[in-house]
């Protein structure tokens, strides 16, 4: 019977040793929620405040182009357009020609068979007639 006693105060104080950690592991992990929370919410400022800068300089610098220097930028835009349509044009045509090709190649190498089995029957057939 002592020895019961013994074993199940040292059972109640683990059980409460646990409980003591699992309540300063919660407080240490909403602790560490809230700080990371805090620290995003600053960066998150920081960066708003920042993208408002850009934008404020990127309008300034639009209104103060000239029409020469967007006629410039759209030159150089459809200068690109067109070279990258050509570009894909050549090859769709290159592949084509492929195509075109591969398909001569192989009714030459068929008519060279069918010249070939030609041939090779009437061999046959004047071998046949010169036995007969």
């Amino acid at each position: 019977p002592a020895r019961r006693s013994l074993c199940a105060r040292r059972s109640l104080c683990a059980l409460t040793v646990c409980m003591a950690q699992d309540a300063a592991a919660t407080k240490l992990q909403a602790l560490h929620r809230g700080n990371s929370s805090r620290r995003l919410q600053e960066d998150n400022q920081e960066a708003g405040s920042a993208l408002e800068a850009m934008l404020a300089r990127v309008d300034s610098s639009a209104a103060d182009a000239t029409p020469r220097a967007e006629a410039d930028a759209a030159a150089r835009v459809q200068a690109l357009h067109r070279g990258n349509s050509a570009r894909r044009l050549q090859a769709e045509e290159h592949a084509a020609a492929a195509v075109v090709l591969e398909a001569g190649a192989t009714r030459a190498a068929e008519r060279k068979s069918e010249n070939e089995r030609r041939s090779s029957d009437a061999a046959a057939s004047a071998a046949a007639a010169a036995a007969a």
